[in-house]
């Protein structure tokens, strides 16, 4: 398989004299459909055994299976963005059968003189607050039973969805939340986030149900990590 792809990546190469290699995931899938499973990696290769095999003589040896408990990714090159739209690379950063340094200066799409993040708050924000909160999704009609506020939950729910599509986050008002819960809760993230050590984080990943990034439908990861 081809160790610089991502352990979540199923990636298999177009027919024909290419050479490209397929990524661990979805010869992991090819096996599974014909009742193999993975036993054992190395840097590049893949061990499968059929299942009454594993069934019979590995299950105590090798009790998990996955991915993620039987192959270390040291070669996976990866690429994220900066808010000002700056393109980052980390892992491999070569061309590994080529050994040729990736330059992450050819790799930026915006000129270095146009990176700035979009939605920074700015002075105008700042300073009237007022006007942005005349813009923001009022969620009263979901407090309350009465008729003329049930009829304004589509508005409000298309309103909010209109703007987390444009702009990718909403302002709200009108929760009913009490602002004392609010500082609490941002006070317990910013230690969660901040101040805790690193085990307590990996501690909250559930080993057979991990989220993935990038599966969720667009313009909702924010959102849903607030509501959480």
């Amino acid at each position: 398989f081809n160790p610089t792809m991502p352990d979540d990546l199923v990636y298999v190469p177009p027919r024909g004299e290419q050479r490209h290699g397929a990524s661990l995931a979805a010869l992991v899938e090819l096996a599974q459909a014909h009742a193999y499973t993975l036993v054992e990696t190395t840097l590049y290769n893949a061990f499968f055994v059929q299942y009454p095999l594993y069934e019979h003589f590995l299950r105590e040896q090798v009790p998990d299976t996955s991915i993620e408990a039987l192959h270390e990714s040291t070669m996976v090159t990866s690429l994220y963005q900066l808010y000002d739209g700056t393109i980052k690379l980390w892992g491999c950063k070569k061309l590994l059968w080529h050994r040729i340094a990736l330059d992450e200066n050819k790799l930026q799409v915006l000129p270095e003189n146009k990176r700035n993040f979009p939605f920074a708050p700015s002075a105008v924000f700042e300073e009237d607050m007022s006007k942005w909160s005349d813009q923001a999704v009022d969620f009263r009609p979901y407090r309350t039973d009465s008729e003329d506020m049930i009829a304004q939950r589509g508005l409000t729910y298309q309103k909010l969805l209109n703007q987390l599509k444009t702009d990718g986050f909403a302002l709200v008002r009108g929760t009913g939340m009490d602002p004392q819960i609010c500082r609490e809760a941002l006070k317990a993230t910013q230690s969660f986030l901040q101040d805790a050590d690193e085990s307590v984080r990996h501690s909250c990943l559930s080993p057979t149900d991990r989220a993935r990034r990038g599966y969720a439908p667009m313009n909702v990861e924010n959102f849903a990590s607030l509501l959480g």
